[in-house]
């Protein structure tokens, strides 16, 4: 019994099936996997095995014909926003700022409480 392709494909060879889409059905050698590949015409798309019989292969004419993705959509990464990170600022270290800080406790327990006037006891 001779296989006869779905309206819209074109038999290429035995093992050869182009849709007019692009997309390609083909029996080779996968991943070290032999069998009846589904290879979309969308690059970003995964390919999809059936066994390499002639049940498979009717199985990619089939997936090939089901509407809807084949897979689940992909989840894309939030977009950057248009503020880039301050960088830091040059020359300072971030140790240098901490001594700095010490320094500035250290003058205002020198300095006088504010209110009280010089001279009074």
């Amino acid at each position: 019994m001779s296989f006869t392709a779905p309206h819209g494909w074109e038999k290429d060879s035995e093992k050869l099936y182009v849709h007019r889409s692009g997309a390609r059905i083909q029996l080779m050698t996968y991943r070290e996997k032999e069998g009846w590949f589904l290879i979309p015409a969308e690059l970003d798309q995964p390919l999809i095995g059936f066994l390499p019989t002639s049940e498979g292969r009717d199985k990619a004419f089939e997936a090939f014909a089901k509407p809807g993705p084949t897979r689940p959509p992909r989840v894309r990464k939030p977009a950057p926003t248009d503020e880039p990170e301050a960088p830091p600022e040059a020359g300072k270290n971030e140790d240098e700022d901490d001594e700095d800080d010490e320094e500035d406790k250290e003058d205002e327990d020198k300095a006088e409480p504010e209110g009280e006037p010089e001279g009074t006891p």
